[in-house]
């Protein structure tokens, strides 16, 4: 069966869609579909309602599961569990909170498992109606791709600048996702009351579309050859695992200076209030540096939201209430 229909152009001649490569993102397990801008540029381009349905099924990657994919991120997962049992041992592995299946477990599963099949991207989209695939096809036409980084040699040295900059992108992302517009999207990553080696693939539909948006701001800036992505994708899947675990471990040197650990990131997951403009990072701590939003937890932390009534709700019914109360929110701003 072919996956990668072609898409005719209105001029007749047709494109081939480009091959995505192994889904994963600084969120957890999810699609890579932003980097073939080419097939969010041509994915409404076909009149006919059957190229448009192959089209989309192909940028976001549904049915497009692998076992090589499959492999290759429980490799990931093992290796991570495998350093959570050196710091914690057998009894606080976040595999027995996994295997408990609690309300808040039940969502990061709905997660993963949705973005391991190539489902959360689709959902994604059909939230949306197409809006952040649109946008990111405007911005293909309009601003095109430049490649800044493309002059630079040798690859080490481009692949260090492109890994830095894309944490930067994340960051900027994320502080983003902490404004009051879009924080009723954000929040569902932060109603987890546990963490375990599956929370980072934990977010709401809509959250991952605005992500796509930064994520196609960046490639058509920066650019970059497939196989980079695929290795910032495996470093920061892992270090992702590592800092929603059940680690409690500050990193000692390393994580005040070069990354984020987990206590940091747990901080920045609080139920206080007041911890949740605290420690943005992802991956290095640099940028909450420079912000003066790097804060080093000092006691025990409990995490959460104050008002939690997500876990309660189930999976898909948190999904849609959250994104009417994003909507009833962000139209209650507009009318102020």
């Amino acid at each position: 069966t072919r996956l990668y229909p072609r898409c005719r152009r209105k001029h007749g001649r047709s494109v081939s869609l480009p091959t995505p490569s192994v889904p994963c993102d600084g969120y957890g397990a999810s699609a890579w579909g932003v980097k073939y801008e080419t097939s969010i540029a041509y994915i409404f381009m076909t009149p006919e309602l059957e190229h448009i349905i192959e089209n989309i099924i192909s940028l976001t990657k549904l049915l497009q599961f692998s076992w090589s994919t499959v492999l290759i991120y429980f490799g990931i997962f093992l290796a991570a569990a495998f350093v959570e049992f050196l710091f914690e041992g057998a009894e606080r592995s976040s595999i027995r909170n996994i295997m408990k299946m609690k309300r808040t477990t039940a969502n990061d599963w709905w997660c993963w498992l949705l973005s391991l099949f190539g489902i959360f991207d689709f959902l994604s989209f059909m939230f949306s109606f197409g809006l952040f695939y649109w946008i990111s096809a405007l911005m293909y036409q309009y601003i095109g791709k430049h490649e800044v980084l493309d002059f630079i040699q040798p690859d080490a040295i481009k692949f260090g600048l492109v890994f830095l900059l894309s944490d930067l992108k994340h960051f900027v992302w994320h502080r983003v996702m902490h404004s009051k517009l879009l924080w009723p999207l954000h929040q569902y990553h932060h109603s987890a009351t546990e963490f375990n080696l599956i929370t980072g693939a934990r977010g709401h539909f809509l959250e991952k579309g605005v992500l796509i948006l930064f994520d196609s701001m960046f490639f058509l800036m920066v650019g970059l050859p497939p196989h980079y992505f695929i290795y910032l994708a495996f470093i920061r899947e892992f270090h992702n695992m590592l800092i929603h675990s059940n680690i409690r471990s500050d990193f000692g040197w390393l994580g005040k200076y070069v990354l984020i650990s987990p206590n940091a990131h747990r901080l920045h997951h609080s139920i206080d209030p007041g911890d949740y403009n605290r420690n943005y990072g992802t991956f290095f701590v640099w940028w909450d540096y420079l912000s003066r939003t790097f804060s080093h937890p000092v006691k025990p932390i409990a995490i959460g939201i104050t008002a939690d009534h997500i876990n309660d709700r189930g999976f898909f019914k948190g999904q849609f209430t959250e994104t009417l109360d994003f909507i009833r929110k962000a139209l209650f701003r507009a009318n102020r």
